[in-house]
């Protein structure tokens, strides 16, 4: 995440001051069926040809079974960006 072009932008639009980032870092484990059902909802895995996408997600489920014995931590970053709008 580049926050600091994130902040240039909100700043370039010359509508907003105080600007500030706020970033929360946590993980979630998922199971090898709950990886396959959050990664089959991603745009670029949905739009696929559904013979693709099953073939994918086999091969993830593969990966998600014999590297990460059916357990695999995903970390989850959330950035939050706070601003005062500029009074006109």
């Amino acid at each position: 995440m580049d926050v600091d072009a994130r902040i240039y932008d909100l700043r370039s639009t010359g509508k907003f001051e105080k600007i500030e980032n706020q970033m929360f870092r946590t993980s979630e484990i998922f199971q090898t069926a709950k990886l396959l059902e959050l990664y089959a909802t991603f745009s670029e895995i949905s739009r696929l040809d559904p013979i693709e996408r099953n073939r994918l997600l086999e091969k993830l489920a593969e990966i998600a079974d014999k590297q990460f014995k059916g357990r695999v931590e995903k970390p989850i970053v959330t950035s939050i960006y706070i601003a005062q709008r500029k009074l006109m």
